[in-house]
């Protein structure tokens, strides 16, 4: 008897251990199945946002079953309702909807705020300076183009960067067209434009104001500060006559005379030309139309002070200085040339400060 009930303890617990084992090779095989499930159910939500363009959610269903857990930091609560909404109608090759359940436990960014742009074109008879910050590459193109066309490459210097966060600017490809006021500076700070600068007459600076505006549109606000100062009338004039080298002598004469009376003048140790000096040069431009024909050769001079290589240098671009302007003005850019003598023809004592003054001169000369 004693041996029969231990036989029925043996078999006993040898039942047990092999029910202990099938339920541990089901929860097994259960818990592959349900990492399998889990990993398609991620794998085909996140290839359903990937090709939507969403790159930002992250996908988790570990330990979820058919429940997706979206996280990640949404641009906008568009974006996030977007995301929500098609990974819970995303289904299998069967057609079957994958999740069962979509929780949202990201961020939303803060929307970004654009600022307005500020940047600033200066203009003289020297160079085009283009500096401030614009919303992207493409408007800093455009505006490039446009001041090309309108002042030559060759004196546009740019200083223009691309800011972060600021407002787009229209109608930037053709704003310098047509522009010529050669004396300006425009500031433009979001929808305002301001316009400083000097000018010879009223009917200039009204068309320059004119043309901002037509090239900006309305919802632009256009403040002209640009200043009238009208050139001082020259007195001699040269008979119109038919003879050309006796039309040139008379047109040489007038030169000569304006420059005894009268003085360029340019910034210390620089060849940019000095704004009461434009009236000067607005009297040598008219002398020059009267003798259209006429080849000008435009000569800077210095005085001693400093070396004499930089000396010459800076003689000629000042003298170079002169005939931009004058061409700026109308003057037939094939009949002028510069051309710089440094320190080496004083006309006065370089001693004293008056003599420097002298030395320091332009002298135009009709060949």
């Amino acid at each position: 008897m004693r041996v029969l009930n231990c036989f029925k303890k043996y078999w006993l617990w040898l039942a047990l251990a092999f029910l202990l084992l099938y339920l541990i090779m089901l929860l097994s095989f259960g818990g592959d199945k349900w990492r399998s499930i889990e990993a398609d159910v991620a794998s085909s939500v996140t290839k359903e946002l990937t090709q939507a363009g969403y790159q930002w959610p992250e996908i988790q269903t570990k330990d979820r079953g058919r429940d997706v857990l979206i996280s990640g930091i949404a641009p906008s609560d568009a974006a996030r309702d977007a995301v929500i909404q098609l990974a819970g109608s995303t289904t299998d090759q069967r057609g079957h909807t994958v999740a069962s359940s979509v929780t949202w436990a990201g961020k939303v960014s803060p929307p970004i705020i654009l600022k307005a742009p500020k940047f600033a074109v200066d203009i003289n008879p020297q160079q085009v300076v283009l500096s401030g910050e614009l919303a992207n590459q493409n408007q800093i193109d455009d505006l490039l183009r446009s001041a090309n066309q309108q002042f030559g490459a060759d004196r546009i210097v740019n200083r223009l960067k691309v800011g972060k966060n600021l407002k787009v600017m229209d109608r930037m490809s053709q704003l310098f067209n047509g522009f010529g006021v050669g004396e300006a500076k425009l500031n433009f700070e979001g929808q305002k434009l301001t316009l400083n600068g000097i000018t010879s007459s009223e009917k200039l600076k009204i068309e320059a104001g004119q043309l901002m505006a037509s090239k900006l549109g309305k919802a632009y606000e256009i403040a002209n500060a640009i200043r009238v100062i009208k050139p001082t009338p020259v007195i001699e004039k040269a008979p119109v006559i038919n003879d050309v080298p006796v039309v040139n002598n008379i047109c040489q004469n007038d030169l000569s005379s304006l420059m005894d009376r009268s003085t360029i003048l340019f910034a210390s140790s620089q060849a940019r030309i000095k704004q009461q000096s434009y009236a000067v040069l607005d009297q040598v431009g008219a002398v020059l139309k009267q003798c259209p024909d006429a080849f000008v050769e435009v000569v800077g001079h210095t005085d001693s002070t400093g070396k004499r290589y930089n000396n010459l240098v800076l003689s000629e671009k000042r003298a170079q200085a002169v005939v931009n302007y004058l061409v700026l003005k109308g003057a037939n850019k094939e009949h002028l040339s510069a051309s710089g003598m440094g320190s080496t023809q004083p006309i006065a004592d370089n001693k004293t400060p008056t003599g420097r003054a002298k030395n320091r001169r332009i002298e135009f000369t009709i060949k």
